[in-house]
């Protein structure tokens, strides 16, 4: 399976090949970085690493890792990592669409991204007849890649530390703390980007103790060049996601266009490939153990100084509730996309979305219970007490702090319960609860909007989001299917003081909430052609009142201020209080313990992390290897599941060892590798 890009042949067979890994050589005129191999933080490394621990601000690098970094393998310089100045590694590294990393690998903007990040772009473009999401996708040349409408990328620029700026100054009288934050971020992003096309996002670090701005520059004309079919892109499905070993190609292939000068541009025919500042070239001289690694890219979320009450609440409430709901709405999209090819289609990227936080989070929970991180905590917190305790000016600063964090989790916990169902309601639940509230949202606020003069144009997209509803009438039965069994879970769960009060006015109603919904079904004007096109057509104070008695507006509006109202002020009155303390509890941290390194906890910035390449034992009586093989593919093998079936070319290739320039040692031998 041949992919022809430009003048650079870079055939992607790593699908076939034995190690399923992407390497890419760095070349620099002084020296050459020793078998480095660049992934995508996301991308799921295709081998276990020793790394020392953090993810680290590139920018920061030659300040505080490069000589560790050096002991470990790393023959370039820091400059050649990260810098503002000159072009360096980082312009190579993108965040894909806010969510993923992506790499360049070639002088005319090519980007390989995990096939899960471009996922719901090969689904968009995908039908019955050309199904990219079970076949695959390949541009045979430029003019046939494909364009994507809302897709981005981010570059950084610079990164800059900008904490004495915004803890700096004074708030103006009434200013609250957000206010004051926000207005100070508002006027160096404008300073930051003053006379440029850039964008500027400044993000807190440590609870608030730092502040950095990320300077970017975007760009939106990013069309789709390559895919792999479903049974190589997501070969293990969910079984094998977020574990090891893995045999997936989870890859996906994208290329950036810009202006005819180089610059960020809307999608147009004239525009052209992107020349990018810096590019890795791929390499097939491939990684040995022991190794030097880097991983390069756009880390979500890490919280290394929670305390044991929320690492408490994460295991045990939260994770199971989350797990629940989402197991819940997996087990109705499964069933769906089996009835046919077209809804397969249809849901695959949801069901990609739901499955993959679900499997995260169940990994996550297995992680905590065996690594016996709740006992750790809470140890290390005796002895944080202790030690403040036999310090009588540390005892003043920081005494208090954890029994009052302690407090206040018990006192959030059923806001929290709450919080996590409804949540898990919109976000993995039927996508008609998002549908309804954007009626909700404009027909609430229709005064507003009228002053604005917005509000024709917001109707216009309630129009067209009504029609296209409207017009796959094979998702009604889906969506009702999701409302009955994500609703009636998340009421059952959920104190009856949080819940909506339409609902309250029925009697019995948790236990007749499925013919509460088969009613709303079949009364709503929202889920009934035509019913609701000569109201919205003549959205007169009249017709919004007669939209607003509706069975299915009056559910969804009621759930969200329920959530908005009931929930929502104590819970984040709450989590302001605890992230306030949380500012002081990191700082006491590092004072209480100061012989530990630490980094700042990852928030969807770019970061480094380091180590070598080498295999794992996770228990007692196992050894991973460094890296898996084709005929780990084979032994995984079984014909016909949704899972672990393999197409007949790759079965072949492998059974064949034709593995091309893409075999390590003698391919011909039953033990090559």
């Amino acid at each position: 399976m041949k992919v022809r890009a430009e003048k650079l042949k870079f055939c992607i067979e790593a699908e076939i090949a034995q190690n399923l890994y992407i390497c890419f050589e760095i070349k620099t005129k002084l020296m050459k970085l020793k078998s480095v191999l660049f992934l995508s933080l996301l991308l799921g490394a295709t081998f276990p690493l020793f790394a020392t621990e953090g993810m680290w601000l590139p920018n920061l690098i030659k300040a505080l890792n490069y000589s560790d970094m050096q002991s470990k393998g790393l023959m370039i310089s820091a400059e050649e990592i990260y810098s503002v100045n000159q072009s360096s590694m980082k312009d190579a590294v993108a965040h894909f669409n806010g969510g993923c990393t992506s790499e360049v690998v070639s002088n005319k903007g090519l980007l390989f991204t995990n096939h899960h990040c471009g996922y719901s772009q090969i689904a968009n473009h995908s039908t019955v007849e050309k199904n990219y999401l079970r076949d695959g996708f390949w541009a045979q040349n430029m003019n046939e890649e494909l364009p994507n409408e809302g897709l981005y990328v981010d570059f950084i620029v610079k990164i800059e530390d900008v904490t004495s700026k915004m803890l700096g100054g004074t708030k103006n009288e009434n200013e609250s703390e957000a206010d004051f934050l926000k207005r100070k971020s508002e006027e160096i992003t404008s300073e930051l980007t003053n006379g440029t096309d850039y964008l500027a996002k400044i993000k807190p670090f440590n609870y608030g103790n730092k502040y950095f701005a990320f300077v970017i520059e975007r760009f939106t004309d990013i069309r789709l060049v390559g895919a792999p079919p479903s049974a190589i892109g997501k070969f293990g499905f969910d079984t094998d996601n977020w574990v090891w070993p893995r045999h997936t190609g989870d890859f996906s292939v994208f290329r950036i266009y810009a202006s005819k000068d180089n610059k960020p541009a809307s999608y147009s025919k004239d525009n052209i490939p992107y020349t990018p500042k810096h590019f890795f070239p791929i390499s097939l001289k491939g990684v040995n153990e022991g190794d030097f690694s880097m991983v390069y890219g756009f880390p979500g979320r890490t919280q290394q100084f929670l305390t044991s009450y929320a690492v408490d609440q994460k295991m045990n409430k939260t994770n199971p509730a989350r797990i629940d709901m989402r197991e819940k709405s997996l087990e109705v999209i499964n069933s769906t996309m089996k009835q046919s090819e077209e809804l397969r289609i249809r849901y695959a990227s949801y069901q990609s979305s739901v499955s993959n936080a679900w499997k995260k989070w169940k990994g996550e929970n297995f992680g905590l219970e065996k690594e016996n991180a709740l006992e750790k905590k809470q140890t290390k917190e005796a002895i944080y007490t202790q030690r403040i305790n036999d310090n009588p000016q540390l005892k003043e600063l920081y005494g208090e702090l954890l029994p009052t964090l302690k407090e206040l989790y018990a006192k959030n916990e059923p806001y929290q319960e709450a919080f996590d169902y409804y949540i898990e309601m919109i976000y993995s639940g039927p996508k008609s609860v998002r549908y309804l509230n954007s009626f909700v949202g404009i027909i609430e606020n229709a005064e507003a909007l009228k002053k604005k003069g917005t509000f024709a144009k917001e109707i216009e997209k309630l129009k067209q989001s009504y029609e296209n509803f409207i017009g796959y009438p094979a998702q009604m039965e889906f969506e009702k299917r999701m409302w009955k069994t994500l609703y009636s879970s998340a009421l059952k769960e959920v104190n009856a003081d949080f819940h909506p009060d339409n609902l309250m006015k029925k009697t019995n109603y948790t236990q007749n909430i499925e013919s509460i919904i088969d009613d709303m079904f079949a009364k709503s004007m929202f889920f009934n052609e035509s019913k609701l096109t000569k109201y919205i057509e003549n959205p007169t104070e009249k017709n919004l009142s007669k939209i607003k008695k509706d069975k299915g507006y009056r559910m969804v509006e009621s759930f969200y201020s329920a959530l908005r109202k009931k929930v929502i002020p104590v819970y984040y009155a709450n989590e302001d209080q605890i992230n306030e303390l949380m500012k002081e509890y990191a700082k006491s941290i590092q004072i209480v313990f100061p012989g530990e390194k630490y980094w700042y906890d990852a928030n969807s910035t770019l970061r480094i992390s380091y180590g070598q390449v080498e295999g794992s034992a996770p228990r007692d009586g196992m050894r991973y290897t460094y890296k898996t093989t084709a005929e780990g593919i084979m032994a995984k093998y079984i014909p016909g599941n949704e899972e672990f079936d393999v197409p007949e070319k790759l079965l072949s290739l492998i059974k064949n060892k034709e593995y091309g320039r893409y075999a390590e040692g003698d391919s011909t031998s039953p033990g090559a590798s």
